[in-house]
């Protein structure tokens, strides 16, 4: 049985001895009523009852009454210490109060609501409740609030209870936390790393105790007090860098565990600046202390806030025009031989001239202008000068009549 296990046994114990505490509500001198069903209550001084025992009958779920013979139930006292077998309970919103060690060892307990009447809640109401994964309130409770399965104060200065089983390596204290509650987080093994941020000023009694995974603490500055036990039982922890702000460390608060008897955690290393209160703690305690400006352990963001805006880029600069390009200037354009054209202007009417002269060949003249104005055609097309090809199929058909009508008269004049 670990040192905290012990304690809490005591003080259940003691409970049991002098009647139900409670945070607001104390029950000493209340009237004890009586039984019903499964319950045992106390009347209290106002009339209403306070569940003060549960009787296990191995059922998982419990349902408790929000009145029991007559009596509206308001408090739940140290009733359901050690009912292993309940996983899930529901609280009637008549309850405004829950006592301390009300579901004590309760390790079959994963989830449980906070219904909008609780209006007060021991730190210790769950301890050892080595299943618990999940604490969710109702949105109208005015006094508690739940993030992320862990359970605040309604304006999130206060932690009251991390989930034993809540799944997740690491935690960061979010940064509105100013007081971290006494064995809020014990026994919470699955936590293998821990960022506190500057705004928490109480780390109260043994708030990490028996967290035997936890390997990494990290302690902004800005901390001023750490209770009694705080850290005992971090077997996993082997070093801690404690800031300057840091003004009260309590008995025991590191480097101890406890295994029947207090045993020191071997080669356990504090870390922070001289003349402090860790240079005191570590060498009361004969532990090695190490001057160190800067906290040894990275730099972790202490809070999980929104992401703050980006920021707007920058407009682009604007590319300047570009220059227009140089317009290129127009390629002369050749000009025609004069000659050249006159040739062929000579060649066609030479041809014709040919043709008219050539009367005597016959057939023979027909063919050699044939093949002369095929050749001139072909040049003129090819300069689109299509009137000159019109004029020159004139000219033949006018020359070879004539040709004819000679040829004619030769012919009779023979006869």
């Amino acid at each position: 049985m670990t040192k905290l296990n012990k304690i809490a046994s005591v003080l259940l114990s003691a409970i049991m001895v002098i009647g139900i505490f409670s945070v607001i509500p104390f029950v000493a001198g209340a009237e004890t009523k009586g039984t019903s069903g499964s319950f045992e209550y106390s009347v209290l001084d106002d009339g209403t009852a306070s569940i003060t025992k549960y009787i296990d009958n191995g059922s998982k779920t419990v349902d408790i009454p929000s009145t029991i013979d007559g009596y509206k139930v308001t408090g739940i006292g140290a009733a359901f210490g050690n009912c292993k077998s309940i996983t899930d309970v529901t609280i009637p919103s008549t309850v405004t109060y829950i006592s301390m060690g009300a579901f004590y060892n309760c390790t079959g307990l994963k989830k449980l609501v906070i219904p909008n009447g609780v209006e007060d809640i021991h730190p210790q109401a769950f301890q050892c409740c080595t299943g618990l994964e999940n604490i969710s309130v109702d949105a109208n409770n005015k006094n508690f609030t739940s993030v992320d399965g862990v359970l605040f104060s309604k304006d999130k200065t206060d932690i009251v209870k991390y989930p034993n089983a809540k799944k997740g390596a690491s935690y960061i204290v979010p940064n509105t936390v100013t007081e971290i509650y006494g064995m809020s987080f014990e026994t919470s093994t699955n936590l293998t790393s821990v960022t506190i941020p500057g705004s928490v000023e109480v780390i109260g009694f043994a708030a990490f105790g028996d967290c035997t995974n936890l390997k990494s603490v990290i302690i902004s500055n800005g901390v001023k007090t750490i209770g009694d036990s705080a850290f005992d039982g971090c077997t996993s922890l082997t070093s801690v860098t404690i800031p300057s702000s840091v003004t009260v460390i309590g008995d025991y608060a590191f480097g101890y565990t406890y295994d029947d008897t207090l045993v020191k955690i071997k080669d356990f290393t504090i870390y922070g600046t001289k003349g402090t209160e860790a240079e005191r703690y570590a060498n009361d305690n004969g532990f090695k202390f190490v001057e160190s400006v800067t906290p040894v352990e990275p730099t972790v963001p202490t809070v999980p806030t929104v992401p703050t805006e980006p920021t707007v880029p920058t407009e682009p600069t604007v590319p300047t025009e570009p220059t227009e390009p140089t317009v290129p200037t127009e390629p002369t354009a050749p000009t025609p031989s004069e000659n050249g054209n006159n040739n062929n202007t000579n060649g066609s009417v030479s041809t014709v001239n040919n043709t008219s002269s050539n009367t005597n060949s016959g057939a023979g003249t027909a063919n050699n202008t044939s093949s002369t104005s095929g050749s001139s055609s072909v040049g003129k097309v090819a300069t689109g000068d299509s009137a000159s090809v019109a004029a020159m199929v004139f000219a033949l058909i006018l020359s070879a009549g004539t040709s004819f009508v000679l040829l004619r008269k030769i012919s009779f004049k023979k006869h």
